[in-house]
């Protein structure tokens, strides 16, 4: 046998015909369409199965320059139970597919036309007499057309002529991008998925399939591999339908080619995202959650705004910062804070939930903590006699935590520039998050501070140089945790102390009976701690030890976090500490005016602007 149409076919697949890439021989079916419907010549177009990734049949446009113009949905495809069925192989032998009807008295071919027109045409034979029908074409909308959008652009059609473009995932026009591509790191801690639901997969070519254990969880597991994976951008799962199971498949790279496809046919796609690209909400489900912003709800306010307690259609409960149009800060804080927080992931920092940015309003959405900030618990007679030793003392290792992770162990390094008791959250089980992270800022590298003539923070936790020179560093932020450790430990805040006859704040305070000796500076701990001094005395006094370390005035030798949290824990030996920074005493040359600055106990966030 010299030749026959099944091994060689020209511009039609017959039913029973097996097309695509034979392994053994190395043969690639293909189809080549006629020049017109009554010239059998070499016409512009062709078809072909491509074997990679999830296999799909591309149509190809031009006989010099070959390039994409149609390409069908991924393996493996949607099956019509009342007309024909796919089988589909893909082993040692080669990847090849077949399709055969249910009805006898139907034969089907699928014939490439002319003009790039993929036909399936049906026989229907009745009574002897029949006719061919086209019962189905691709393409005939310019959605169908290869990439019509772009990369990481979805088509949407409207009606037969007309279409509309968007990006992967959002709004958007030509020239979408990654976000993740273009971002600092492309393997986010915080990244996570959107769903886009009924679309034509994108190009399978550099998709993977991937085995999961858990079927019962297979959505779970796939989107766990995925983001195991820094070069994984999408998954679906999808179902086989010859072997009755649900598969992960899983692109690696751009996307290309998505199409949505209605409500009737498709797939969900999860496309990967930056963190900050999650969870956006209305304003009227924010205003639902509230109680249209009810002053029963508010759970407190300062410098930004006010913060409204809320419930969500779920029933989880959330906090909402209303960033207020009178605030000192603006949208350059309101987006630092989302962009950072939603990036940083880690148990002792708050979790953002998502944003609202909607009629001029900015609203950043957190998880509710019953027990709201530290300040308020530590600084209340009532409710500090709830904060035992071992609670305060886990509060502070938790914080250490937080900013070791901020300075050294997540992707970047963050300096956070306003760490306060007020900033500490405190969930239902006293576990310390840091939040409020509208004034850090973030480095890369090896970078450890920089100098900013606009100064942020809040006075009495501020290390003096940053204060005066507008210098700040990962030492800057242990200096202000040296604050915070002095404050869990005594009761007392920052500058409490401070009266007209001894202008001396909390550090100073401590450092003077630090100075007389150590039984005298116990002096300091909280009275409600009065029946644990005696047991719990090395492990306060090294804590004290620890905070006078880290308000030191010079900041090169404060220790850094890993160092402070290591002596939290009494597992390095404390050196003797120097004179901290801040010591206010009284001078014959300093007028009552500046002696009532020098101990302003005003606990709002403060800007203040230094010329270079």
């Amino acid at each position: 046998m010299v030749w026959q149409s099944f091994d060689h076919p020209t511009d039609t697949i017959l039913q029973g015909m097996k097309f695509g890439l034979n392994r053994t021989s190395g043969a690639l079916s293909s189809l080549t369409s006629w020049r017109s419907s009554d010239d059998p010549g070499t016409g512009d177009y062709s078809l072909k199965l491509d074997p990679r990734g999830s296999p799909q049949l591309f149509l190809i446009k031009g006989t010099t320059r070959r390039e994409p113009y149609w390409r069908s949905a991924p393996w493996p495809w949607k099956k019509y139970p009342h007309v024909y069925n796919y089988t589909f192989e893909n082993n040692e032998a080669g990847v090849m597919f077949s399709y055969h009807t249910y009805d006898p008295s139907i034969t089907i071919r699928i014939v490439l036309d002319g003009v790039g027109i993929l036909k399936p045409m049906a026989w229907h034979e009745r009574d002897g007499n029949g006719d061919w029908r086209e019962f189905w074409s691709a393409p005939k909308l310019r959605c169908d057309l290869y990439a019509h959008c772009g990369e990481y652009g979805s088509c949407d059609p409207l009606r037969v002529n007309t279409f509309e473009c968007s990006c992967l995932p959002g709004d958007g026009s030509d020239g979408c991008v990654s976000k993740r591509v273009n971002s600092s790191s492309t393997c986010g801690e915080g990244d996570g998925f959107l769903r886009l639901e009924h679309v034509k997969l994108p190009d399978s070519s550099h998709a993977i399939w991937v085995d999961v254990l858990l079927s019962s969880s297979i959505d779970l597991e796939c989107g766990k591999t995925c983001l195991s994976n820094c070069s994984c951008s999408a998954y679906a799962i999808v179902n086989a339908n010859e072997e009755k199971k649900r598969l992960c498949l899983q692109w690696h790279g751009v996307l290309v080619d998505t199409t949505n496809r209605g409500t009737t046919d498709g797939y969900d796609l999860y496309v990967r995202v930056d963190a900050v690209e999650l969870g956006f909400f209305s304003l009227s489900s924010i205003s639902a959650a509230t109680d249209d912003f009810s002053p029963a709800n508010k759970l407190g306010h300062g410098g930004f705004g006010i913060v409204y307690k809320g419930q969500l259609p779920d029933g989880q409960e959330i906090a909402v910062k209303v960033l207020s149009k009178n605030s000192g800060q603006g949208t350059e804080e309101f987006e630092n804070e989302a962009e950072l927080i939603a990036k940083l992931q880690h148990r002792n920092l708050v979790k953002l939930l998502g944003c609202c940015i909607e009629h001029h309003q900015q609203m950043l959405v957190y998880e509710y903590l019953a027990n709201r900030s530290l300040d308020s618990v530590l600084f209340d007679e009532t409710r500090k006699v709830s904060l035992d030793w071992n609670k305060r003392y886990n509060i502070m290792v938790g914080i250490a935590r937080g900013i070791l992770y901020l300075h050294q162990d997540s992707r970047l390094r963050v300096i956070h520039r306003d760490l306060k008791t007020s900033n500490i959250l405190l969930d239902a089980d006293m576990n310390p998050k840091i939040s409020d992270f509208g004034t850090a800022r973030m480095f890369k590298g090896d970078v450890l501070g920089d100098r900013t003539h606009r100064i942020v923070g809040t006075y009495g936790y501020m290390s003096p140089e940053y204060a005066v020179l507008g210098h700040f560093s990962t030492k800057s932020d242990v200096f202000s945790f040296g604050v915070v450790l002095l404050e869990i430990i005594s009761g007392i805040r920052i500058n409490a102390l401070c009266e007209e006859d001894e202008p001396q704040n909390l550090i100073g305070h401590v450092w003077e009976l630090w100075k007389v000796d150590m039984e005298r500076v116990m002096q300091v701990v909280d009275p409600s701690l009065e029946d644990e001094k005696e047991k719990r005395f090395e492990d306060i006094l090294r804590c004290i030890q620890t905070a006078l370390l880290c308000v030191q005035e010079k900041a090169d030798d404060r220790p850094d976090m890993l160092a402070v949290l290591l002596m939290l824990n009494g597992e390095r030996t404390l050196p003797s500490p120097k004179q901290p920074a801040f010591i206010f005493r009284e001078h014959p040359l300093m007028s009552k005016q500046e002696e009532e600055e020098q101990c302003s106990i005003n606990q709002v966030t403060i800007t203040m602007c230094l010329s270079r």
